[in-house]
């Protein structure tokens, strides 16, 4: 699984989902929307510029699932999930 977090450096919410990650140990990678491609990316993902954004994908070419804000329970749900999938 690729979890890509969308985050700005003043969100209390994004050290939320991050802290989130951390205590679970899993991995992450962050993007830091204060460059105008990251914006676009953003933009492009979640149809918006709120943040925190998490993105969950099975691989590279897969469209994602996407949480917008801190939202533990949703987090945890596609963590399961994706733990509970076989790959093919």
């Amino acid at each position: 699984m690729i979890i890509t977090v969308f985050t700005s450096p003043t969100c209390h919410f994004c050290h939320d989902v991050k802290k989130f990650f951390d205590d679970k140990k899993i991995a992450y990678t962050e993007i830091s929307v204060t460059t105008p491609e990251a914006r676009n990316q953003l933009i492009e993902l979640s149809g918006q510029l709120g943040v925190p954004v998490t993105v969950f994908k099975k691989n590279e070419k897969d469209s994602g699932s996407v949480v917008v804000g801190y939202d533990p329970k949703n987090l945890t749900k596609l963590i399961e999930s994706s733990s509970n999938s076989k790959t093919v």
